[in-house]
């Protein structure tokens, strides 16, 4: 089964020998090794519309693990539960959560990078809400690893790179079948690039140039869904001060994205298997959905006062349109760390999904649900510079069905003394392609945006004790259901230690408002005892 090889990834760094824990990790370059196991009583009850109380049992068993050295950086936490309800069945379920991200320097100019990803997922229209803490039908497992080599060497005044990357991602069918939505099944992605260049410090132009190209292609599951892209693209740099500089660029990009056409029945509907899932027509020829074979340009700024500052912003036409892009990295202290990202691509949720996950940090914080261990929203780093990374905007659609997204993610890490927190923010807008295939078969929306904001704090006690709480809203609209999606939520979290046994004690709210639906309330309440190994 495919989705095991997201497990075995993040396996294969938990299974690295273990060090003694005492001094951090970081000071001695060594690995850190922490499995646990964990069992806790939970007791959700609906405040409106209903006045129902669900009580089930988690058993857990998970492990965190790191390593810091020279040449090799990575971080896995992972947890398996299983879920026992005490209310005829109801919430049962077996859940696999966790986050891996790892470097690894071969020689001077060789780096081998991946990362995977385990968690929960709301599937079908209603966007994604990053602390569910009640069982619902409607939410499923998702699974994604992405690992491949990247190459960098300088030639005389030459800079030479190329990488290859090979990624995968599953999403599980939900319990809970709606007619007409696009479940999405799973996707197969390779991207190659390379490029040559030279800073204008090597040479006897007065700027730097790069010359690249890159190429990339997805193959999904549902409906043999296909994209395929070249492109190619070159690059001036002219320093107009020593801390900043003109950019500008001119490049050619071929795009075709096809599927084939649904099965249909004597009623002229297209024909469902027991996933929800669209049974392909095997005679359909294959279908446009987006074609671009055209130029495009881009110009703007470069500024960098410091090594630990750095600014960029480009407008430009692509795709037929105004198009901006921009990135804002700045260091503000050893654990201060801001990043902002705006984008205009077009996309998938597989290739969104994965591109968000190698921007992950390859040190961060392990859970981000103190309910379930999973990673559904924003991920912080802990390690110097590495502010972190948002997931909720690709969770917030998941379509078999490309896009163009325009949009932007913020996050910050920062902390001091016995305090740490992190704040993450953005927004994204997608235009959906899609070939016209007929009444009753439809995309996931034709156009839709999302929004979120998700923020943490954490504040140790005592040597044995701690305290947290996350908050965080999200709002989903669409022109394709008519319906907006509002979901806001906080949860806390108190921890004591008992040498090598925690104790833990969480309470949660969370609310979701839909259109033509009833607001839904749900409080949540957990005790749970680990013990560390």
């Amino acid at each position: 089964m495919k989705m095991r090889w997201v497990l075995a990834g993040m396996a294969a760094l938990a299974a690295m020998p273990a060090h003694a824990q005492e001094t951090p990790p970081e000071s001695r370059g060594v690995v850190d090794v922490a499995p646990y196991i964990e069992v806790g009583q939970v007791v959700v009850a609906e405040l409106s519309p209903d006045d129902e109380v669900l009580t089930y049992t988690e058993l857990a068993a998970g492990i965190d693990a790191s390593i810091q050295r020279k040449n090799v950086e990575g971080q896995v936490s992972y947890r398996y539960e299983r879920r026992i309800a005490w209310n005829d069945d109801f919430g049962d379920d077996e859940v696999h959560s966790g986050l891996a991200r790892a470097a690894v320097g071969v020689g001077r100019s060789l780096t081998i990078e991946g990362g995977a990803l385990a968690t929960r997922v709301r599937s079908g229209i209603g966007g994604q809400t990053p602390f569910d803490i009640a069982p619902r039908d409607d939410v499923t497992n998702l699974y994604a690893l992405y690992a491949g080599p990247s190459f960098a060497e300088r030639y005389g005044n030459l800079d030479v790179s190329a990488g290859y990357r090979f990624a995968y991602t599953k999403v599980e069918a939900p319990d809970a079948i709606e007619p007409g939505v696009d479940y999405y099944d799973d996707a197969t992605i390779h991207v190659a690039q390379g490029s040559i260049g030279m800073g204008s410090r090597g040479s006897d132009l007065p700027f730097g140039w790069t010359i690249s190209g890159a190429y990339t292609r997805e193959d999904a599951g549902q409906l043999d869904a296909r994209y395929e892209g070249w492109f190619a693209r070159g690059d001036v740099v002219v320093p107009l001060s020593p801390a900043l500089a003109a950019v500008g660029g001119v490049g050619w990009e071929q795009i075709d994205v096809s599927q084939k056409a649904p099965l249909l029945d004597e009623d002229g509907d297209p024909v469902i298997d027991d996933d929800g899932r669209f049974v392909t027509d095997p005679g359909s020829p294959r279908l446009v959905a987006y074609a671009e074979d055209a130029l495009y340009w881009d110009v703007g700024v470069m500024w960098r006062p410091s090594p630990r500052t750095s600014l960029e912003a480009r407008v430009g036409e692509r795709y037929g349109s105004f198009s901006f892009t921009g990135s804002l990295q700045w260091q503000a202290g050893r654990r201060t760390a801001l990043q902002i990202g705006v984008y205009d691509s077009v996309d998938s949720f597989g290739r969104r999904l994965t591109d968000d996950l190698a921007g992950l940090p390859t040190r961060f914080r392990s859970a981000n649900n103190s309910f379930t261990g999973g990673f559904s929203g924003c991920v912080f780093g802990t390690g110097e510079g590495q502010a972190g990374g948002c997931l909720t905007n690709a969770l917030a659609a998941i379509s078999t069905a490309n896009y163009r997204v325009r949009g932007i993610d913020a996050v910050l890490s920062s902390g001091h003394g016995l305090w740490s927190y992190g704040v993450g923010a953005g927004y994204a807008h997608r235009d959906y392609y899609a070939p016209d295939l007929g009444p009753g078969v439809t995309v996931f929306g034709v156009e839709d945006e999302s929004a979120y904001l998700q923020a943490y704090v954490d504040r140790r006690l005592s040597p044995n004790s701690s305290v947290d709480g996350q908050f965080y809203a999200t709002w989903y609209g669409s022109n394709f259901a008519q319906s907006d999606v509002f979901s806001t939520g906080a949860v806390g979290t108190y921890n004591y230690s008992f040498g090598r046994f925690d104790a833990l004690g969480s309470l949660g709210i969370q609310s979701f408002e839909q259109d033509g639906f009833e607001d839904s309330t749900v409080a949540s309440a957990r005790l749970g005892m680990r013990y560390n190994f």
